[in-house]
Parts: structure tokens; C-alpha cells; sequence
């Protein structure tokens, strides 16, 4: 969080062996510490100065951060205790959340949705239905005089690539240009619209994964577009992205 922004958020699962409880939070403290240490010595670095909190709701890994030395606990490496000083110079306050009102439950545990709703809010997060207003109907991405087009229908997604500049062979990703879609992603059909330089309209359909039929050539040169069928499988992941870059 930058003030209340959610920036970022991610869990990660705990590497180390622990023999308590106390001993795993105390890991998780040290991690999601160091951390943010690091995130806070990159934003010196583009002139930002930024403090760090970390909230905790664990109160046996809390007591360990705020003592001396290892006391009773056993099993604890001693260089992991240099999160102790840094408690003590405030350089990294430590302060106690109650447990349900810790967001970080909403990584970590099975929540139900007032609860999710609840951590959500605390981050500036909020549940939408639909897609947003902001967002083009219409991906386009540049690319010498043509460019691609993604045209998303509710499930039905439709990839097309407009042909500005004139070409004499039909068109297949090759994997050299920028195409927003993996070609493992499109289905084998392929449909070719245009009108060739001569001035005659016409309208191909083919399977461009054919041996010898991806770059088949028409004979005269055409301009026009490109459609391709997005598999089911790619389909969740490519709205997704489109209407982030939205």
C-alpha cells in the first residue's frame, strides 16, 4: 500500500522447516519485512523517500520482534534477529491488527465474502460487474502501417489483422511481428478478406497450419484483413488482458 493505494499484493508459501508457530509468523514477519525494505530502497533510488509499517496479528511473533535476543525460543538462527534492532530504532514500527482485520487473510485463508468485501475495501478495492466503461471495445496494436484488432463479444473473441500496406502472400503469425495472441492460441481457421490491386473483391477460407498453405501466395498484390478464431482455452486469459491494457 502507498498511503491508501493498493499497489501490489501476493503471498507466498514458507520455505523453511519451522517448529512452532511462533517461529513460522516470525518467518513470515522477517519475509514480508525485507521485503518491503527493498521496495522502499528502490523508491530512494527514483528520489522517493518512503517509510515501511508492517502489521502483524500474531502476537507470540510480535513478542520475539520486540524483545532481546532469543530468550526461551528455540530453534531461531540468530541472524534472523536483526529484524529486533531495526523494531527498536523504529526504523521498521511493528504494530499489532486484530486478526479479522488483517487483509492479508485474503490471501492466505478461505474467507467468505463479507470478509473479502471487508479486507477489500480496507485495500481501496471494490468488486464490478461487467467490463469497465473506460475500455475500448477495441484493442489495437501499431505495427509498420497495419495493426491488429481484438474484438471482444461477450465469450466470442474475434482477432482480426488489418493489412494498410500491400502484401502479395496470404498472412499467418510467423512469430517476427508483435501479434497480441500466441499462434498455439488460434485455431486452424483462417479467413482472408480483400480486394487485390486489380480491384476484384474476394473472400478466402483455409487452414493456415497446413504444410504449405500458411503463406500461400495470391498472385497480385491485395490489401484487406486478416480473421482468426481464438482457441477456448486462451480466451479468459486474453479478455483479461485486454481490458487491462484497456
Amino acid at each position: 500500500m502507498v498511503g491508501k493505494h493498493c499497489i501490489k499484493a501476493w503471498s507466498k508459501t514458507q520455505s523453511i522447516i519451522a517448529k512452532s508457530s511462533a517461529e513460522s509468523e516470525l518467518y513470515g514477519v522477517i519475509k514480508g519485512s525485507s521485503e518491503a525494505l527493498g521496495l522502499a530502497t528502490m523508491t530512494r533510488d527514483f528520489g522517493q523517500d518512503m517509510s515501511v509499517q508492517v502489521h502483524v496479528d500474531a502476537t507470540a511473533a510480535m513478542g520475539i520482534v520486540e524483545r532481546r535476543g532469543i530468550s526461551r525460543v528455540r530453534h531461531i538462527e540468530v541472524d534472523n534477529l536483526w529484524i529486533q534492532e531495526l523494531e527498536a530504532r523504529r526504523m521498521l514500527p511493528v504494530e499489532k491488527v486484530p486478526g479479522g482485520e488483517n487483509p492479508a487473510d485474503l490471501m492466505t485463508k478461505n474467507v467468505n465474502i463479507e470478509l473479502a468485501q471487508k479486507h477489500m475495501k480496507t485495500m481501496g478495492i471494490r468488486f464490478e460487474e461487467g467490463r469497465t466503461k473506460a475500455a475500448a471495445k477495441l484493442h489495437h496494436m501499431e505495427e509498420k502501417g497495419s495493426c491488429w484488432k481484438i474484438d471482444v463479444e461477450g465469450n466470442q473473441i474475434s482477432v482480426v489483422k488489418e493489412h494498410g500496406e500491400p502484401r502479395r502472400k496470404l498472412y499467418a503469425p510467423s512469430g517476427e511481428d508483435e501479434y497480441p495472441v500466441h499462434s498455439r492460441d488460434l485455431e486452424a481457421t483462417r479467413v482472408t478478406r480483400g480486394t487485390t490491386v486489380s480491384g476484384k473483391d474476394f473472400e478466402i477460407e483455409d487452414n493456415w497450419k497446413r504444410p504449405g498453405r500458411s503463406d500461400r501466395s495470391l498472385g497480385e498484390e491485395w490489401t484487406g484483413r486478416t480473421y482468426f478464431t481464438i482457441k477456448p482455452s486462451a480466451r479468459d486469459r486474453l479478455k483479461a488482458v485486454t481490458a487491462k491494457e484497456g
